[in-house]
């Protein structure tokens, strides 16, 4: 499937007509990785938001979607039910697509994403942030119909390990499963790794587009260069 936006924006008008983000025109296919970064404040997750159908655009267009679409949280904590296990978690996509799996079906979902079975009846809040990213990742892919996932600094707070194995996990899947990502992030090391393009966004707008190769050798755009000159060696 390919998602499209075309001449979108978002304001909020009960901020005094703040514009979070736009004009901005995009495409995201099944099996392509494009990486979305930005200082904070650019608009890159209201964006997502937006991709991802959880807010409405108020100018311009969003051309595919639905269920095929879905958005993982950059804060796990206030994601997942800080009350559910982690096999209520891992249920839910699937009771809301008409299906049941046994808690050995649930348990191998778990150990695809790292984590071991035992997990299955811990509350969400007793997990540790590496953790709980790992089953809100576990949780987003048993959506049948995904095909493309929107992650939003899922390596925010981990660890320089933790960061990497989820890296790991999720470019395994893209390739096993053929899904779309767009990866929100100021962790370049991670663009690096994953990415094949990079669109750079600043105030609201796509200031640079191009393959990741290239972004890194020859950035045209100031908001490009200052993002690299902050890059940790």
């Amino acid at each position: 499937m390919t998602l499209e936006l075309v001449d979108a924006g978002k304001l909020y008008a009960e901020r005094q007509r703040f514009r979070a983000f736009g004009p901005v025109s995009l495409t995201l296919r099944e099996g392509e990785c494009v990486a979305l970064v930005g200082r904070s404040g650019a608009g890159k997750s209201t964006l997502a938001r937006c991709l991802a159908g959880l807010e409405p655009l108020t100018e311009g267009r969003l051309e595919g979607g639905g269920r095929a679409v879905q958005l993982l949280f950059q804060d796990s904590p206030s994601a997942l039910p800080r009350q559910w296990t982690v096999a209520e978690i891992l249920a839910e996509p699937l009771h809301l697509a008409g299906r049941s799996e046994t808690p050995g079906q649930l348990g191998e979902r778990l150990e695809q994403v790292g984590l071991s079975a035992t997990l299955l009846g811990r509350p969400a809040d007793t997990l540790s942030g590496g953790q709980r990213q790992r089953v809100a990742l576990s949780r987003t892919l048993a959506v049948p119909e995904l095909r493309l996932l929107l992650l939003d600094e899922p390596f925010a707070g981990l660890d320089p390990a933790a960061a990497a194995g989820l890296a790991g996990l999720v470019e395994d899947w893209r390739v096993r499963r053929g899904i779309g990502l767009l990866l929100i992030t100021h962790d370049l090391a991670g663009v690096q790794r994953l990415a094949e393009t990079v669109m750079v966004m600043a105030e609201g707008r796509i200031v640079e587009t191009k393959p990741s190769a290239e972004f890194f050798s020859r950035a045209e755009h100031p908001a490009s260069r200052a993002l690299l000159e902050a890059m940790l060696p």
